[in-house]
């Protein structure tokens, strides 16, 4: 996971599956690494999953900002009610300027 996060490298059917498959994984550094991966392949396969997981107030904060730069870097317009749910509810100051910043680059004014 850590070498398909440092770029170079084409999202195939078979890292997109290694990847898809750790975004999930019980290892924290693991799930973070996938995280990491997702971004820097913009794996669109990825976005939906974590869309939905994004408002999850039980997952980790860490988990959740590297949700964000996934969604970002992804950059699909069909993710925006994900992050723009985020500003509804009581959450962390940093994860409330992590979207809106993803939002920013997706749909620019």
């Amino acid at each position: 996971l850590d070498v398909l996060s440092l770029g170079g490298y084409t999202a195939g059917p078979a890292a997109t599956g290694f990847v898809l498959a750790h975004l999930a994984a019980p290892d924290p550094a693991a799930r973070l690494s996938a995280l990491k991966a997702a971004a820097t392949l913009k794996l669109t396969a990825a976005a939906a999953p974590l869309a939905g997981k994004l408002g999850d107030p039980a997952q980790p904060l860490p988990d959740r900002l590297a949700m964000v730069a996934v969604l970002r870097a992804v950059g699909s317009s069909t993710t925006a009610p994900a992050l723009a749910s985020l500003f509804d509810k009581p959450e962390p100051a940093e994860l409330k300027v992590a979207s809106l910043k993803a939002l920013a680059s997706i749909a620019p004014a």
